[in-house]
């Protein structure tokens, strides 16, 4: 045997980081270069704390690497630390939302002050934002994974450690558009529908824009598209006890990273009934199938109950239905029906603000960056709704037409079926409960993107369900025109913040 024979066969060093990168199909290494790209753009383009919530999302998980424990809801003398109310104050940050004149400040003299201020906290002005912090009622998974970036940027400057805390959501997003390529391998056969539906989901501005900012939503976001890929793969290729240990483990990191999370629930339901109907095993094979997940689920709840419960109910009361505050089901359906459609005849008038479908799925889905204030202009919106209008009569059409292919794969279409209506149906749940005690209707398109990969799922099923040029033609332009969307809107970013 020849020394380079026997190197390969013994698995020398190098190897099997080679074959891995072989393995990597062409255009799913683009787009993840094209991804990791946007991302790190998004992390310098959006000014510090300047993200959905940014400051609070930074104060837990800085609490949470400094002490070991949970910042309070409601008690406590500091919603930040001193450093970070030290940072926001001194370099007006906390004067920045919806201010348009506002800019961050970055003279010497400011970098001198705060350098001084710094000197004199030490480290006890790292420790003591103890709360009270809203978001304290979130679970503590994606601030435990925060802690990581914390402690490595802790070796630099403040200004280091946020900008490595940022960075590592962007290896979730990259997280986010592998498992959508992996999710799209389990439902088309060849590489062009997996390239749209990957890159609709990569190049997605309001996705992009998220991953270069510190907020629990990047880790809900990966955990439902690794969920999906898992769920497809189950339901297509049988059940085993590895897979439902995994479908199960995501589960959980679910219901352990957002009080939204609990949403996984109903998906998880299905799948597993689906695979266990299907494969139809015999009771100590469904067992031995079922019972590792099972008990992964019963850890990571009774972990969360009996360690970080918070006081306002399960979730902070996510899930908390109160049936004497006026909540009804014919409430809710009137409600939820005005959201998307006008009013009709035998329904009661729609109470709340002019807010619904165009705001969610439109404006605050496609694009609305830093503290929802930088969009696009009216005409860009009317345009995007257009498209969007478009590919829903277009995805009823391909329905139509392809009924019987859409039957034959009947189970991959409840499981991604189910994904959607549960976590839409948690949202308008909350959004209704809400508006029963205020003005706030709660929603915004970044709750919706844990379901991201169903969006582009199913814009690669209506795409490709044309002729092959046409799919070409459109398929080129949907992506060149996320692309664009992601280009003006850091230029609009920037221009915001340093313009």
């Amino acid at each position: 045997m020849s020394p380079r024979a026997a190197y390969a066969r013994s698995g020398g060093q190098g190897s099997n980081s080679t074959a891995v990168l072989r393995r990597v199909p062409r255009p799913l290494a683009l787009l993840l270069a094209v991804s990791a790209l946007l991302s790190i753009a998004w992390t310098f383009a959006t000014a510090p704390f300047q993200g959905p919530d940014e400051p609070a999302h930074f104060s837990y998980a800085q609490h949470l690497a400094e002490t070991g424990h949970k910042p309070s809801i409601m008690e406590g003398g500091r919603p930040e630390s001193t450093q970070g109310g030290t940072v926001l104050g001194v370099f007006n940050l906390d004067q920045l939302a919806g201010v348009s004149d506002a800019r961050p400040a970055w003279s010497e003299l400011e970098e001198r002050r705060y350098g001084d201020i710094l000197e004199e906290l030490g480290d006890e002005g790292e420790e003591d934002g103890a709360g009270p912090n809203p978001l304290a009622k979130n679970p503590p998974l994606y601030y435990a994974y925060q802690a990581l970036p914390y402690y490595a940027g802790s070796a630099g400057s403040f200004w280091d450690r946020l900008i490595a805390m940022r960075l590592a959501n962007g290896l979730l997003f990259l997280l986010v558009v592998a498992f959508t390529w992996l999710a799209a391998a389990e439902v088309f056969a060849s590489i062009w529908p997996r390239v749209l539906a990957t890159g609709c989901v990569a190049l997605l501005p309001q996705l992009t824009s998220i991953s270069g900012t510190i907020n629990a939503d990047n880790l809900l976001i990966a955990v439902w598209t690794a969920f999906a890929f898992v769920a497809l793969r189950l339901v297509r290729r049988g059940a085993s006890t590895r897979r439902v240990a995994a479908l199960c483990a995501l589960a959980a990191a679910s219901l352990l990273t957002h009080g939204r999370g609990i949403a996984i629930v109903v998906p998880l339901a299905v799948t597993l009934t689906l695979t266990v109907l299907h494969s139809k095993p015999s009771l100590i094979q469904a067992v031995r199938w079922l019972a590792p997940g099972f008990g992964l689920l019963l850890v990571a709840f009774g972990a969360y109950r009996l360690t970080v419960a918070p006081g306002a109910g399960t979730y902070g009361g996510e899930v908390v239905l109160n049936p004497s505050g006026g909540m009804s089901v014919k409430g809710f359906l009137n409600v939820t029906w005005q959201f998307y459609l006008p009013r009709l005849p035998f329904m009661g008038p729609r109470f709340g603000p002019d807010y619904g479908y165009q705001q969610v799925f439109i404006e605050s889905f496609f694009g609305r960056f830093a503290s929802l204030e930088v969009r696009y202009s009216s005409a860009v919106y009317g345009l995007i709704q257009g498209v969007c209008a478009f590919g829903l009569a277009g995805l009823v059409a391909v329905v139509a037409g392809r009924w019987a292919a859409v039957r034959a794969h009947w189970r991959e279409v409840a499981v991604v079926s189910s994904i959607t209506v549960s976590m839409f149906g948690l949202l308008h749940l909350a959004s209704y409960r809400a508006l029963l005690g205020g003005p706030d209707p709660l929603i915004t398109g970044r709750y919706l993107l844990p379901v991201v990969v169903v969006f582009g799922l199913t814009a690669a099923f209506v795409i490709t369900s044309l002729r092959p040029r046409a799919s070409a033609v459109l398929g080129a332009s949907v992506l060149s025109g996320l692309l664009a969307l992601n280009l003006c809107g850091l230029m609009l970013t920037l221009a915001r913040f340093y313009g």
